[in-house]
């Protein structure tokens, strides 16, 4: 039986995707190429980009999500909706699935905000009790949904690596990326301080690139903040990296990893969150938030080649067990079985 899935493909508009509406595009592309699936994306606006084999209809009113409620409740055209977002729409008729970057903490106030915690905490004590299941982008995220009492049917989809031809040999003075939007979850202070180490070592420091929408701090340290790049711009930038740095507090996933993986550039990671599961053995991993640490950390990388290239080739070996394709069957096959009602 062909499954009908109303997409909220809300992330889609962004004309300066981030790492969700990215993940959005990938997977709704990989779910329409599928013979038991037809996708239908729903959005207040016209899409920024299109997946192959997606049809597209624009839904008005506002709230949206109220708006996409009642267009699904009254047309009755699709199966099951899925959101990628802890946002569902609210009375659609139809079991609604949420997806799960992250699960938010009232302690997540002192790096995302109160207004930003607050609302995803609102959104979360309502999915908790009206969405029919969830997709988690990791087994963390997994974890702290459950513990945090989410009895609704859960599965792990984790994200898939980007097809690109790795580049292990790298010549000396690569610059030392981060990729994220730029706040304070992000470890953006962290960075700052590390760079400031860094560049006091006698060899000196390469360029510290950080690629993301957001305002720079004050002091930068150094850091050259670009602002947002196209894919393309962020593969060329991970092609020619000395390493990509992940100082986030926690993630719920951390994309950035996987595509530095996949496009063999060597990494460093907090080892916090669902980093280690991305990452394994073929990055360095910092526990402290020590700025000394993660001078030091990515030092390592900066000063022992031979080391970075070995992890980096296993690296490229891991990402490649992350497929959309694989993300996609196990999504189709949970869909299916909320709208069977299992």
């Amino acid at each position: 039986m062909t499954l009908r899935v109303a997409v909220d493909a809300l992330p889609l508009v962004e004309a300066r995707p981030t790492g969700v509406a990215r993940a959005t595009f990938a997977l709704v592309g990989a779910l329409a190429k599928r013979s038991d699936v037809a996708v239908t994306a729903f959005a207040p606006g016209p899409l920024a980009r299109t997946p192959a084999g997606v049809a597209v209809e624009r839904v008005d009113g506002r709230p949206y999500r109220r708006g996409l409620a009642a267009r699904l409740r009254e047309r009755r055209d699709a199966d099951v909706c899925w959101s990628p977002f802890i946002a569902v729409p609210l009375g659609a008729g139809i079991p609604v699935v949420a997806t799960l970057h992250e699960v938010p903490r009232a302690r997540d106030c002192s790096s995302e905000g109160i207004a930003r915690t607050m609302r995803h905490a609102a959104w979360w004590a309502v999915t908790r009790r009206v969405a029919a299941g969830a997709i988690a982008v990791s087994e963390h995220t997994a974890g702290v949904a459950r513990s945090r009492g989410f009895r609704r049917p859960l599965v792990v989809a984790p994200h898939g690596a980007p097809a690109v031809d790795p580049v292990i040999d790298r010549p000396p003075g690569g610059a030392v990326v981060a990729i994220g939007t730029v706040r304070a979850k992000k470890g953006v202070a962290l960075a700052v301080a590390a760079y400031e180490r860094l560049r006091t070592r006698p060899t000196g420091a390469p360029r510290f690139v950080w690629i993301g929408d957001g305002s720079p701090p004050t002091h930068t340290g150094g850091i050259d903040f670009v602002g947002w790049v196209d894919d393309d711009a962020v593969r060329a930038h991970l092609a020619a990296a000395s390493c990509l740095v992940v100082p986030s507090v926690t993630e719920g996933f951390g994309l950035p990893a996987l595509e530095a993986l996949a496009a063999g550039c060597p990494v460093v990671v907090h080892d916090a969150g669902a980093l280690p599961e991305v990452v394994g053995d073929c990055g360095v991993r910092v526990s402290s938030r020590r700025a000394t640490d993660w001078a030091d950390a990515i030092a390592t990388v900066l000063d022992d080649p031979a080391g970075a290239r070995d992890r980096a080739a296993r690296g490229v070996e891991r990402a490649r067990r992350f497929t959309w394709g694989d993300a996609a069957s196990r999504v189709a096959a949970f869909l299916h079985d909320v709208a069977a009602g299992g």
